[in-house]
């Protein structure tokens, strides 16, 4: 599993902080003011993904299926990820898979010696395992395309399509699946001003 290391820039003289980031001194001063941005772009990242993960269940509700819960998993993933601080700066590392596509294209391509990539074409295969099924393979007489299907208990009928199957995937990139740059460098200088107000008030 990759980790996705979050870099948030933040000028202190454009959020109106030039002043009060001089007088902060010293390398363990800075690394708990650092530390406490940091602290405040993984809130604002895990309260966005929760957000989003309610939203984000079209292909779920499109086959009829039950969603899977990813962006629901990677919501907690954001609110254990590690934070390292120094006097420099603060990194948040995100171990969770498919949040890396809000910067790139994501291709899958199959594992472990698979062949292809199963992709679910029906409500009940959706979040699911092709190796749960009783299934055999069908290729389509009109398109091509190869599945694996599902017999059908009565008699003449078509098989259930089940998974398409696929030599790899590619999904584009989605910047929304993460906050955007302004919303990290509010939360960020948010949680400057909020140390400021703890560590510098007389």
């Amino acid at each position: 599993m990759s980790g996705l290391s979050v870099k948030v820039e933040v000028d202190p003289r454009a959020i109106g902080l030039g002043t009060l980031f001089a007088r902060v001194t010293g390398p363990q001063a800075r690394t708990r003011l650092h530390n406490r941005m940091a602290l405040g772009v993984r809130e604002a990242t895990r309260d966005y993904v929760r957000e989003e993960a309610g939203k984000r269940h079209a292909t779920a509700e499109r086959l009829g299926g039950s969603p899977t819960g990813h962006l629901e998993q990677a919501a907690q993933a954001v609110e254990g990820a590690p934070i390292a601080a120094d006097g420099e700066h603060a990194t948040l590392t995100i171990n969770h898979p498919g949040l890396g596509r809000a910067f790139h294209d994501v291709t899958i391509v199959p594992k472990n010696g698979a062949r292809a990539l199963t992709i679910p074409v029906a409500g009940a295969a959706y979040g699911r395992r092709a190796g749960e099924f009783d299934l055999f393979l069908f290729r389509s007489r009109v398109t091509g395309n190869a599945f694996l299907a599902l017999r059908q208990s009565e008699k003449g009928a078509r098989p259930l399509l089940m998974f398409l199957l696929v030599s790899s995937v590619t999904q584009p990139q989605d910047r929304t699946l993460l906050p955007s740059d302004e919303a990290w460098t509010e939360a960020a200088g948010e949680a400057a001003r909020e140390w400021f107000h703890q560590e510098l008030s007389p």
